[in-house]
């Protein structure tokens, strides 16, 4: 899982200064943000392994976010 401190640290960047974070809404996110990393990884790992190659890299997330319908996220 990513680090709640960071997470934390991200809600406070985007939110307005007035809003308020509760450590329920800090979990909720740091588990939804590790379980989209863990979907793009495995979508780009498998491109990888079928390729015959070990090791993933930039352009096989960009690849991947594509291929699950993130592209606006590029």
């Amino acid at each position: 899982m990513l680090p709640i401190a960071n997470v934390g640290r991200i809600m406070k960047g985007i939110l307005p200064g007035t809003a308020k974070i509760s450590k329920e809404g800090k979990q909720t996110m740091q588990e939804c943000a590790t379980e989209f990393i863990s979907f793009v990884t495995g979508e780009a790992s498998d491109k990888c392994h079928k390729e015959n190659r070990k090791t993933v890299n930039g352009d096989d997330i960009c690849w991947a976010l594509t291929a699950l319908g993130f592209d606006k996220l590029r």
